[in-house]
């Protein structure tokens, strides 16, 4: 009887053992609901992976390229500096081996508006190299949509002075976009892809469209309905003013 018991448990636990989330949809599921502690749960996890391969690598580079933002982003500057030198040891492995360098020049642009992001003294010095990076993943692959992301908010967020120009911005936001929904197999549990729509709203917000910001911030929603930073916080803020 407990032979059975123990074959009827076994096949039961089958089907969870079978669906069992991957690090990118538990990183989705972070982001869309805000939980920052799963996703450095997840991090934490990837980072004990032995000899991981180019892929897994690049995906935790996109893992580490979130969580340091929203660090950076909520003032968690000192966990942001503990987080960018492993990015930047998984980059160097990844250009090392010439894998998808596109992405990794993209990445590697983000890295240092990173390090301008928790001192800003060092902004005269990499914020040229940051855009230097941005148009050599433009260059590296037209088709790749992390090239043109990343110069848009390099645009976005430089001043006027010093190049920046939020109508620039715009249209390498839009063409990352355009380059992404080519794709749609690979916009499931994609993270960046509701990232990109709430910055193009953001964009748009900025720029006194509200009509548009409006627009994107549905469309985000229409993808993910679950999506709570914009259905909670964004959306609402944006009818309202």
């Amino acid at each position: 009887m407990e032979r059975k018991n123990y074959s009827l448990i076994i096949v039961l636990m089958l089907p969870a053992l079978l669906v069992a989330s991957s690090p990118a949809q538990r990183v989705y599921e972070a982001y869309i609901s805000g939980t920052m502690s799963q996703w450095k749960q997840v991090l934490n996890e990837v980072h004990l992976q032995k000899s991981p391969t180019s892929v897994q690598l690049l995906e935790r580079v996109n893992f580490q390229y979130g969580y340091i933002a929203w660090c950076i982003g909520n003032k968690k500057n000192t966990e942001a500096r503990e987080w960018i030198p492993r990015m930047e040891d998984d980059l160097k492995q990844l250009e090392k081996s010439a894998y998808s360098l596109a992405s990794v020049y993209a990445y590697r642009a983000a890295l240092y508006g990173y390090r301008i992001g928790v001192n800003k003294l060092q902004a005269p010095f990499l914020g040229p190299k940051s855009n230097e990076y941005a148009q050599k993943a433009i260059k590296a692959d037209p088709q790749n949509p992390l090239g043109y992301q990343q110069y848009g908010n390099i645009l976005f967020y430089t001043p006027f002075l010093f190049g920046g120009s939020k109508d620039d911005a715009g249209s390498h936001l839009l063409k990352a976009m355009e380059l992404m929904e080519r794709n749609p197999e690979q916009l499931k549990w994609n993270w960046n892809y509701l990232s990109l729509l709430t910055a193009i709203a953001e964009m748009y917000y900025e720029t006194n469209q509200r009509d548009k910001a409006v627009y994107y911030l549905r469309k985000s929603l229409k993808r993910e309905p679950a999506y709570q930073w914009v259905k909670n916080e964004l959306l609402p803020r944006y009818l309202k003013n």
